[in-house]
């Protein structure tokens, strides 16, 4: 079996493959484990990535981009200006999906282009260093991505020439890696900090009679836009503060705030092993054009200080999801997994509230990348001897009249898993409906994250309210979403695979894989992938429950307030229609 189980972290990149028994993490060229997520693309148009490429982050600053997992799959807009002003690169907003923009290429790229691209150094690494061909994969994903993230974790796979096998979300693959470990058994709680996301899971591990595992995900929580790269601006902001003060005639400019940021991250590793650090920023230049140093001295306190906003939402995320879900004495063991989750305040933060020691064998920034190679050969066997249950993270569901959001598929539902709602009409001899398929945990259909829509025809003709239809959502094991609604009486139907909110065809994928290649060892563009604009219809389903006979029962109240005695069916219908949903929407 030629797979390798690949970690595509926002910082660095982690591969590990089967040898023997055992799982290894392959070396880089460089001798390293760990790959950095940076793509570069040099004056001369040749690209860099990993190590070649965090070099030029000082020197390149507009055409090297890092920490871009934080954008892929991702609708620009859903994504806020704060999340990307601090970066020296471009972020393209003004197409549908949040894109990348090099000025050394005169060219916008897709962020799962990006993604790709590293895939094919980690591809060519892995054969390189195992001496065979590799052709599948599991990746992993954060627990908190969306459908559309997923899919384009999966896109950019395809594009590198990798079959996966699976995705696998990193909390269940960290606990996978302990397989080995010794005994599993009991409820597992694992925090997942990284570069960019932070992920907390609760895992119930056992094994029966016959020696045979099953790993329960019993619940999910996190923040896909809260990891290692925030404590390191947050120090960045200190610097310059610092800087201002100290040396008030420096000049700012986008190499400084590069080499800011590496001493940044570098601060925030020191402070992780060593109670102090003194930090020599060289070289800082001066509008009268000389250069200066600052010295500064950090404590393992200050750096807490500085951090104090981020580490309260995140023990404030742990806090709810505990009381959520289990209570302390039920807790056997935790385990920490991501680099970030390195910060010793962090540690400090769990072992607070979960009152356990956490869990420390096995190498955090290499955990993930183990379980997944694990994962491979469950997924793989005909016969496993271990069995695996996921949750989605997010409710997923459609938008109904007045923009409420109807959850079909509430968040921590098992995968995978199918569900089904039926809906109805808004007007008489209605013969259409579109579906807006959400994503998220709010009440308003707008306000959450708009995976894709489809429109169903020939509904049966009659008055509104009558037409029975129904929308199924079914999720596969890899978190992703198929969508199909039918007219019962019609056996109209329409489904949809939700990808992306636009469809990447095989044809197009083999020919990004191929324009990838191309750039790859020639250094020649992609070719730019073209995006299928997203139907805006105007009518939307609302519940079959709220009938005529639904709306006089929950609008008892309503109807003793109307002195018109003589009102009109229709328009009694019509106003308790909309007082129904104006309450819906105050929820």
């Amino acid at each position: 079996m030629n797979f390798i189980g690949i970690d595509l972290g926002t910082s660095n990149t982690v591969v590990s493959f089967k040898k023997g028994e055992k799982v290894e993490t392959i070396l880089f060229d460089d001798g390293s484990r760990l790959l950095p997520s940076v793509v570069s693309v040099t004056k001369n148009k040749t690209l860099l990535i990993g190590n070649s490429a965090l070099s030029k982050k000082k020197s390149n600053p507009e055409n090297t981009f890092f920490s871009t997992k934080r954008f892929i799959g991702r609708r620009s807009s859903n994504v806020k200006l704060k999340e990307y002003a601090q970066l020296p690169y471009k972020v393209d907003v003004s197409q549908e999906l949040v894109g990348l923009y090099s000025s050394n290429l005169k060219k916008r790229f897709e962020i799962h282009e990006i993604a790709a691209q590293i895939l094919i150094k980690v591809k060519e690494s892995a054969e390189k260093y195992i001496g065979t061909n590799v052709d599948k994969c599991v990746i992993s994903v954060p627990a908190y991505f969306d459908n559309n993230q997923r899919i384009a974790t999966k896109q950019a796979a395809e594009i590198a020439g990798l079959e996966v096998i699976s995705l696998v979300n990193e909390p269940t693959a960290a606990l996978l890696a302990f397989l080995n470990e010794g005994s599993y058994q009991g409820n597992y709680i694992v925090f997942d900090l990284g570069g960019g996301t932070f992920d907390i899971s609760l895992i119930e591990a056992d094994i029966d009679i016959e020696k045979k595992s099953f790993f329960e995900v019993k619940a999910t929580k996190g923040d896909s836009k809260l990891g290692g790269d925030d404590f390191n601006y947050l120090i960045l902001q200190h610097f310059v503060e610092e800087i201002k003060k100290k040396l008030p005639n420096t000049k700012f400019d986008e190499k400084l705030l590069s080499y800011l940021r590496e001493e940044s991250e570098k601060l925030k590793k020191q402070l992780s092993v060593e109670e102090y650090v003194e930090v020599d920023l060289q070289n800082l230049p001066q509008k009268n054009k000389s250069v200066l140093d600052l010295q500064m001295t950090f404590t393992r306190k200050d750096f807490e200080n500085i951090c104090s906003d981020l580490f309260s939402k995140i023990k404030n995320l742990i806090k709810k999801f505990i009381n959520e879900n289990i209570s302390v004495d039920e807790i056997s063991n935790v385990i920490l997994v991501g680099g970030s989750s390195r910060m010793k305040k962090f540690a400090e933060i769990v072992k607070e509230l979960t009152n356990k020691e956490p869990l420390v064998s096995l190498n955090p920034d290499e955990i993930v990348s183990y379980g997944c190679c694990q994962y491979a050969l469950i997924r793989e066997n005909k016969e496993p001897s271990t069995f695996i249950s996921d949750v989605t993270p997010l409710s997923l569901g459609t938008g109904i009249i007045d923009d409420v959001n109807s959850v079909i598929i509430p968040a921590n539902s098992a995968v995978p898993c199918s569900r089904t709602e039926v809906y109805t009409t808004v007007y008489d001899n209605q013969e259409a409906i579109d579906v807006d398929v959400f994503q998220g945990e709010r009440q308003i259909a707008s306000e959450n994250i708009l995976l894709g829509n489809f429109e169903l025809r020939g509904i049966e003709k009659a008055e509104r309210g009558v037409p029975n239809i129904e929308i199924t959502f079914t999720i596969d094991l890899d978190g992703i979403l198929h969508c199909e609604a039918e007219d019962v009486k019609t056996k109209s139907k329409k489904s949809i695979f939700i990808s992306n909110s636009f469809e990447i065809s095989k044809e197009e994928i083999s020919l990004l894989r191929e324009e990838a290649l191309k750039f790859f060892n020639s250094d020649k563009e992609f070719v730019n992938n073209s995006l299928i604009k997203r139907y805006s219809a105007e009518l939307k389903p609302y519940r079959n429950q709220s009938s005529v006979a639904e709306l006089l029962k929950i609008s008892n109240n309503y109807l003793e307030g109307i002195s018109n005695i003589n009102i009109s069916k229709e328009k009694l219908i019509n106003k308790l229609q909309e007082k129904l949903f104006q309450n819906q929407k105050k929820l």
